[in-house]
């Protein structure tokens, strides 16, 4: 089955610029552009495998952040309270974004949750994933060691 994302993979990813919990507003670009890989996440609160997955990306992430790894959770459509309630339970250590009227997740043309997007350092689409995916470690550690070479 083809991905029904619209980030198409070795294409430019969509921009991105949405408020974090803090009120700070947080740029994929700019991210992008400081870090080798970005791993961009839309998620909801209400989403089991998503709830399933943070605890594996917390994990990934303490390990990958000093290597240019980064992590956006875009959460989809939720207001802050929903989302400050569901974090205080749950200790993430990387930026969580809100996308409160969907629009992101519209431009990334995301349908189910949870869907993840790779992107490098150039602003490029290298992975999209739909669901919970075993390999993620895997892919990143496999994209971060490409673009170590490429540097």
């Amino acid at each position: 089955a083809r991905s029904s994302v619209r980030a198409a993979i070795n294409t430019p990813a969509p921009a991105l610029s949405l408020p974090d919990l803090h009120g700070n507003t947080v740029d994929l670009h700019t991210v992008a552009g400081k870090n080798k890989l970005v791993l961009l996440n839309f998620w909801a609160t209400w989403c089991a495998p998503c709830r399933m997955e943070m605890s594996q990306f917390e994990k990934i992430y303490k390990k990958k952040k000093s290597e240019g790894f980064e992590i956006l959770a875009v959460n989809v459509e939720e207001d802050m309270e929903t989302v400050r309630t569901y974090l205080a339970r749950t200790h993430l250590s990387f930026p969580i974004l809100l996308d409160v009227d969907g629009k992101a997740g519209e431009s990334y043309g995301v349908r189910a949750f949870p869907t993840s997007v790779l992107i490098d350092s150039r602003g490029n689409v290298v992975q999209v994933f739909e669901g919970i995916n075993d390999y993620l470690e895997f892919q990143i550690d496999h994209h971060l060691k490409k673009t170590s070479k490429d540097d």
